[in-house]
């Protein structure tokens, strides 16, 4: 069995997918034993690590464009 599991408070939220997404989803889920919902969450995540990410660099990025050490003028 998976190691995937739920977790936190669960709220309903309804959306559309591509129909040949559904059908990877549901795939991959029997493949690795757990439900598509795990699964939808699992990817969730991962988007919004990759866009705090980007958020990190860019804020990182703008202090040193700031920072008058790093200045070249």
């Amino acid at each position: 069995m998976s190691d995937k599991k739920p977790h936190g408070e669960k709220e309903r939220f309804t959306t559309t997918l591509n129909s040949e997404i559904i059908e990877e989803i549901k795939i991959l889920a029997i493949f690795e034993r757990c439900t598509t919902n795990v699964l939808i969450e699992e990817a969730i995540e991962d988007l919004l690590m990759k866009y705090e990410d980007k958020k990190m660099k860019k804020e990182k990025k703008r202090k040193v464009d700031q920072n008058p050490f790093f200045n070249k003028d």
